[in-house]
């Protein structure tokens, strides 16, 4: 049984999931990132020796304005195995960025693994909010670490905050960020929903970036979890 196979890159439709570090204004033209897979996928011989010949994992990617790949969040999957190796490989796979208007950004969106043991197929699948990411079916046999907020133990608390410096003088200003907190508490993958002003939006992504939180659980078990903060800015003379 061929356990390799050539990777095929799916098409690209419908909007990028978020555009870290600029502002949510509708783009002229937007270009998704594209994915240069270097290597062919490995379907892992473990699973083959439980019969087990295919199956899916569904990977929160994002991409910085460099061609660099910044973060990734595995959201479900089929098997340990698969998400593994599919995390492996974004790791060692080249990017070309996203672009607004002919100028590279930063950029997020679902990356879908197919494994088969004939070969892997890797398709993006770009989503309008991170909510959006738990709306699963639900009887389907995948393990979900990415659930909504109501099905946690308990709401999300943070442990530990940062206030991000005010600009030096200006009016004030808000800014709205999504984000995932992930299994450890850590805040992954920020989307900037909203700013009244661009000069926020550096200093609050980095303060957010430092914050921790107490690990999400669902029925007891470590999960990730979407969430959204507010910064607000007074005005300095």
């Amino acid at each position: 049984m061929k356990t390799t196979g050539l990777l095929a890159l799916g098409v690209v439709t419908g909007a990028l999931l978020c555009f870290a570090g600029s502002d949510a204004a509708p783009a002229t033209t937007l270009t998704p990132f594209r994915i240069e897979p270097t290597f062919e996928l490995k379907f892992p011989p473990a699973l083959l020796l439980d019969a087990v010949t295919q199956g899916d994992v569904w990977v929160l990617v994002s991409v910085s304005a460099e061609g660099k790949l910044t973060d990734s969040l595995v959201t479900r999957y089929t098997h340990r195995a698969l998400a593994d190796e599919a995390q492996s490989a974004l790791g060692k796979w080249r990017y070309e960025p996203a672009r607004r208007d002919g100028q590279p950004i930063n950029a997020c969106a679902e990356v879908h693994f197919h494994f088969a043991a004939t070969g892997a197929v890797v398709s993006l699948n770009p989503m309008s909010t991170v909510a959006s990411l738990t709306a699963f079916v639900r009887d389907v046999p995948y393990i979900t670490t990415l659930c909504r907020p109501d099905e946690l133990d308990r709401p999300p608390a943070a442990i530990h905050t940062v206030n991000p410096p005010t600009p030096s003088a200006g009016p004030g200003g808000r800014v709205v960020i999504d984000f995932v907190i992930d299994e450890k508490g850590r805040p992954r993958l920020p989307v900037l929903v909203s700013t009244t002003d661009q000069r926020f939006v550096a200093p609050s992504a980095e303060a957010l970036a430092q914050w921790r939180f107490a690990p999400p659980t669902r029925r007891g078990q470590p999960v990730a979890v979407p969430a959204r903060q507010e910064f607000v800015f007074a005005a300095q003379p």
